[in-house]
């Protein structure tokens, strides 16, 4: 709906606005640490939210309803997103407990069969241990052909049909929270 703002917060609340009412008219309480993004299903009847508790949710839309919920394991997901035939979340964040090096970054993108929870490296860009950052952001392409995320001050294109990335757009400084 055009009237409604979706924010998440720091402490995991997912907060709607009404704007033209300018009031919150509901909370909920499902992440508990920050929710870092929410990103609508092509169709507009789910989203995704990803969290720095280590949580992804897909919600039902407008019921609001729970449809799953997904333990990562990770430090903190800095964005999921639902493909396009609702079978499979994409995502990625910043830390990675999965090494054994404490510097290395948390920086493939994942993606999880929402039927049984199966999780697999999707992608493991190259990345040099030296350099402090991580993935910071994703989205589907407004085409919904590419999963994009941005790492290094790059956005990455990653045809997940094909399991390559096709295109890269370098940016002379970090990139953090982009939405198509």
């Amino acid at each position: 709906e055009e009237d409604k703002l979706f924010v998440g917060h720091h402490d995991g609340a997912l907060c709607i606005w009404d704007i033209k009412k300018k009031m919150l008219v509901a909370e909920y309480h499902q992440h508990k640490d920050m929710v870092q993004t929410i990103i609508f299903s092509q169709d507009n009847t789910r989203f995704v939210t990803a969290g720095h508790d280590g949580k992804i949710i897909l919600w039902e839309y407008p019921s609001m309803k729970v449809l799953k919920t997904i333990n990562t394991g990770e430090d903190q997901n800095n964005f999921a997103m639902l493909a396009p035939d609702n079978t499979t979340i994409y995502y990625g964040g910043y830390y990675n407990k999965r090494y054994d090096y404490p510097t290395e970054l948390f920086s493939a993108i994942y993606k999880v069969d929402i039927k049984n929870g199966k999780e697999m490296v999707e992608y493991k860009p190259k990345q040099d241990v030296r350099n402090m950052s991580g993935i910071t952001d994703g989205d589907f392409d407004p085409t919904f052909k590419y999963v994009t995320w941005s790492f290094n001050g790059i956005v990455h294109y990653y045809d997940y049909k094909t399991k390559k990335v096709v295109k890269t757009i370098k940016v002379d400084y970090g990139i953090n929270n982009f939405i198509f």
